[in-house]
């Protein structure tokens, strides 16, 4: 099963909102009109976990504010602090393809690239959310 996967940041939000398959325009960008969100498709939920200890160093647990049968959504904001940068990313890019038995491409890379660089652009709002949706 594969898994459509956006991140976003906000300072506030409603969860039934975020919570449907596809993020409302609001969500998307802020007051200055420069958008906030990326996503991807990732193959398991096991990768999806896994993207997260990249991007966060492993540094812990992750807190789900919800999920049904096909979807959840995941509150990062306290994992910020831990967030790589462009020069991590650089650095262990071939740790991940090897890890994760991914395929190097540009695609690949932009995807990380994607995910560190939206998470870093709303350091300042007060939630980072992860949006995942089962595709059917």
């Amino acid at each position: 099963m594969k898994w459509d996967v956006t991140i976003f940041s906000a300072d506030e939000y409603i969860l039934e909102e975020i919570s449907t398959e596809l993020l409302p325009e609001k969500y998307m960008y802020d007051e200055r009109g420069e958008c906030l969100f990326t996503g991807n498709t990732l193959n398991s939920e096991p990768t999806i976990h896994q993207l997260i200890d990249f991007i966060f160093q492993g540094s812990g647990p992750v807190t789900e504010i919800y999920r049904t049968e096909n979807s959840y959504v995941l509150d990062l904001s306290s994992l910020r602090q831990h967030l790589v940068d462009f020069d991590y990313l650089d650095e262990f890019y071939e740790e991940w393809i090897k890890r994760m038995q991914r395929e190097n491409t540009m695609d690949e890379y932009g995807m990380l690239l994607d995910f560190i660089g939206y998470a870093r652009k709303g350091l300042n709002k007060k939630y980072l959310l992860m949006v995942v949706f089962a595709r059917q």
